[in-house]
This record gives structure tokens, C-alpha cells and sequence, in this order.
């Protein structure tokens, strides 16, 4: 989801392309991609093709990273 959403706004503000660097990632063949990479893409362009909004907040997934390190935090 973190993908999808830099992918979404990186393609909303720019004027053609949006550069993805990635050091092990070779997407011209398909070889190391991480699983969900190209979908996340294809969603995040086809929502900004389609004037769409992304559909679900950054915040909330921040939020849950944010308790989960509390939790384990308190743990020690």
C-alpha cells in the first residue's frame, strides 16, 4: 500500500513520468520485482487516468506502524 501510495502521488503531480529507482528490482524483465509491485502500479495509474482518488490514507497504516512499535516497545 506504501507503493501504491508514493507511486499515486509521485504520477499525480508529475507532467509525464514518474522515476522509480530500485537497485535489485530489474522491471524490464520481471526478475527480482517484490510481489504486488506491479499491481500497486497498475492501480495507481489507472486511479490518476481516471481522475480517482487513491482510496485509503497513509495516515492509517502510519498510525497502526506507530502502536505496533509502542506495543513492542513495551515489551522490553
Amino acid at each position: 500500500m506504501w507503493f501504491e501510495h508514493n507511486l499515486y502521488y509521485a504520477l499525480k503531480t508529475a507532467d509525464e513520468y514518474a522515476w522509480i529507482y530500485s537497485e535489485k528490482p530489474n522491471w524490464w524483465t520481471g526478475d527480482n520485482v517484490p510481489e504486488g509491485y506491479l499491481d500497486a502500479l497498475i492501480r495507481a495509474k489507472k486511479k490518476v487516468d481516471e481522475l480517482k482518488p487513491l482510496s485509503f490514507r497513509v495516515e492509517n497504516m502510519l498510525e497502526e506502524a506507530r502502536d505496533k512499535a509502542e506495543r513492542l516497545k513495551n515489551r522490553e
